[in-house]
């Protein structure tokens, strides 16, 4: 599976254009937007770092989303995301999600 592309939180579009996989968990900080769509109108699916969640967002962080599955995810809070800034999502799917160690 592809790799994913470089999730940039600078306020510009991250489009993903085939499933693909992270390299790690993304961090949004405070002042910080990240916004992820998938290309055409498909949902393509965006599959968690081993043992991670795929987002954390911090106070005062935004996420937005929309037409995106997030699987395999996994955190002793928030399998896909934790938030605790601001998170908008849209036609989003969350599948193979985790709790635990």
């Amino acid at each position: 599976m592809a790799a994913c592309p470089t999730f940039t939180a600078d306020g510009n579009w991250v489009v993903i254009t085939q499933d693909c996989t992270m390299g790690g968990e993304v961090t949004v900080s405070s002042g910080q937007t990240l916004k992820v769509k998938s290309s055409d109108g498909a949902k393509w699916r965006i599959h968690a770092a081993t043992d991670k969640r795929h987002f954390t967002v911090e106070s005062g962080g935004a996420l937005i989303m929309q037409g995106v599955e997030l699987t395999g995810g996994k955190s002793t809070e928030g399998g896909a995301i934790y938030n605790a800034g601001t998170a908008t999502l849209s036609g989003c799917d969350f599948t193979r999600l985790y709790h635990g160690k």
